[in-house]
C-alpha cells in the first residue's frame, strides 16, 4: 500500500514509477528521516529535484484510499450477499432457542408486574369495561328508538345529527369507541411492562379527549366541519403518497381517484374558507384564529395544565433524546440507563392519565345522551378512579422501595 501511496505522490508530479522504483523512494525516505536525498532513478526526462511534503502525502493517500474503497465496496458487498443466506440457514435453531428464552425472560418480568401492579392494572381495564359498556348501551338505547320512531312516523329519524348540531352525534360517538379502543391497549401495553408505548398512546387518547370536549362545549355545526375535515386530511395524503409512491414501490392512485380526492377538497374550502386547509382548521371560526393548534383547542377547554405531561408523551413518540435514557430506582445514583425491554417502574402516571381522560371523553358521551344510568356511570367511573390513583402512587412507592433494596443488595454482593 505504501508502494502504491509513492507512486501516486510522484504522479501528481507528473514523473512515472514503476513498483521497483517506488519501493526503492520508500526505502531512501524512511532513510533519510526528513531529509534530502539523492536517488538515481531511471525514469524520462531531465534530473528533477522533487520536494515531497505532508500535504503531498495526505491527498495521495486519500485518492489511493477512493480508489481503493471503489474496487473493495462491490467484492464486500457480494460476500455479504453470498454469506448471508447461509449465516440464515445455519442459525436457525439458534434463533428459536434464543427466541424462546427471550420470551421466557420476558414473561417472568412480566408476571412479577402484573403481580405488583394488578391492583392498579384491574382498575384500569374496569374502567375500560364500563365506559365501553356505557357506549354500547347507548347505541342500543338509540337503535331502539330510531325503530319506535320510524314505525310511529316514516318521515321522522331519530338521529341526533338534525336541527342545530349536525354531526355531534356521530363524531362524539366514533371518538369514544376509538377512545375505549385505545384505553385498552395502553392496559395491554401496561401490563406488558412497556410505559413508553402507553404514554405514546395516552397521548392520542389526550387528543381524542380534548377534541371531544371541545365539540361538546361548542356544540352549532363545529362536529360536522370536524367531520368533514377528512376531505383535507385525504387530500393531503393523495398528493403526498403520488409523490413518492415511486420511491415506496407502489402503484399511483388512480386518476379518477384523485380526481374525487381533489373535488371533495374544494367542496370543503369553498363552504368553510381558505384556513380549513391547516391541521385544524375545522377550529378556526369558533377560536378565530387562521391557523389554530392543538394547543389552542386546549387552551380553550381549560386543560392547558396537561400541556407539561402531553409533552412528556410527545417525547417518547419523536427521536426526542429525552425518551433514550432512564434513571431506574436500582441503578446507580446519578446513571442513566438504556432500557431495551419490558420494565416495572413508571406506571402510575400512564395509568391515572388513563383513567382521567378516560372518565373525560365518557363525560362527553353522557353530554350528548344525559340520561340518569349514564350520569351514574360516571360518577361510578371518577370513584374508582379516586381509588386508583391511590393505589397506584402506593405501589409506585413500593415498587422504588424494592428495587432501592435490590440494588443494595447487588451491590454489597
Amino acid at each position: 500500500i505504501s508502494d502504491t501511496i509513492v507512486q501516486r505522490v510522484f504522479e501528481s508530479k507528473g514523473i512515472q514509477l514503476t513498483s521497483k522504483q517506488a519501493n526503492e523512494v520508500k526505502t531512501a525516505l524512511l532513510a533519510s528521516k526528513g531529509h534530502s536525498f539523492h536517488l538515481d532513478l531511471d525514469v524520462s526526462g531531465p534530473d528533477q529535484s522533487v520536494t515531497i511534503t505532508d500535504d503531498d502525502v495526505r491527498n495521495a493517500s486519500d485518492t489511493f484510499a477512493c480508489e481503493l474503497q471503489e474496487f473493495i465496496e462491490p467484492l464486500i458487498i457480494e460476500s455479504i450477499r453470498k454469506i448471508g443466506p447461509e449465516i440464515l440457514e445455519s442459525s436457525r435453531k439458534d434463533v428459536k432457542e434464543a427466541i424462546a428464552e427471550s420470551h421466557e425472560t420476558s414473561e417472568q418480568v412480566r408476571a412479577g408486574l402484573r403481580k405488583q401492579w394488578a391492583p392498579a392494572l384491574d382498575r384500569l381495564a374496569a374502567l375500560v369495561g364500563i365506559s365501553r359498556e356505557a357506549l354500547e348501551t347507548l347505541l342500543q338505547d338509540q337503535q331502539a328508538t330510531v325503530i319506535s320512531e320510524s314505525r310511529n312516523d316514516s318521515e321522522e329519524s331519530g338521529g341526533d345529527d338534525t336541527g342545530d348540531e349536525p354531526g355531534l352525534w356521530d363524531a362524539i360517538i366514533a371518538i369514544h369507541a376509538r377512545a375505549c379502543r385505545t384505553a385498552a391497549e395502553i392496559v395491554t401495553l401496561l401490563s406488558s411492562g412497556y410505559v413508553d408505548g402507553a404514554l405514546a398512546r395516552w397521548r392520542s387518547l389526550h387528543e381524542l379527549t380534548v377534541v371531544a370536549m371541545f365539540l361538546v362545549q361548542q356544540r352549532g355545526d363545529i362536529a360536522e366541519r370536524y367531520l368533514r375535515h377528512e376531505a383535507v386530511q385525504r387530500s393531503r395524503q393523495a398528493r403526498e403518497y403520488q409523490r413518492w409512491h415511486v420511491q415506496l414501490g407502489f402503484s399511483a392512485v388512480p386518476e379518477a381517484e384523485m380526481k374525487e380526492v381533489q373535488a371533495d377538497y374544494d367542496e370543503v374550502i369553498a363552504d368553510y374558507g381558505d384556513e380549513f386547509r391547516h391541521d385544524y382548521g375545522w377550529a378556526a371560526h369558533e377560536l378565530r384564529k387562521k391557523k389554530p393548534t392543538f394547543r389552542d383547542l386546549e387552551d380553550s377547554i381549560d386543560l392547558s395544565h396537561w400541556r407539561p405531561y402531553y409533552k412528556s408523551a410527545c417525547d417518547v413518540i419523536h427521536a426526542s433524546p429525552a425518551s433514550l435514557f432512564v434513571a431506574p430506582k436500582n441503578g446507580v445514583e446519578g446513571t442513566l440507563y438504556i432500557i431495551a425491554d419490558a420494565f416495572n417502574e413508571g406506571l402510575a402516571y400512564p395509568v391515572i392519565f388513563t383513567a382521567r381522560s378516560l372518565l373525560l371523553v365518557t363525560s362527553c358521551l353522557v353530554a350528548v345522551d344525559p340520561t340518569m344510568d349514564n350520569l351514574v356511570t360516571c360518577e361510578v367511573m371518577r370513584l374508582i378512579g379516586e381509588e386508583l390513583e391511590e393505589v397506584a402512587h402506593e405501589i409506585e412507592e413500593q415498587v422504588a422501595k424494592e428495587s432501592q433494596l435490590s440494588s443494595a443488595n447487588n451491590r454489597a454482593e
